[in-house]
């Protein structure tokens, strides 16, 4: 069984959010993706 992973609605304050703490590099990839249930390659964009 997989674990699907809800779709939440991206308005640009959750985008700015998930992109500062990117950016801010305490955290890796791996974890934002659980954190904010997104996949890695939307925060690579």
């Amino acid at each position: 069984m997989t674990q699907s992973i809800k779709k939440l609605p991206t308005t640009s304050a959750y985008k700015f959010r998930v992109a500062m703490a990117a950016l801010k590099g305490d955290e890796v990839v791996s974890q934002l993706c659980q954190e904010f249930g997104v996949v890695a390659s939307q925060i690579y964009k």
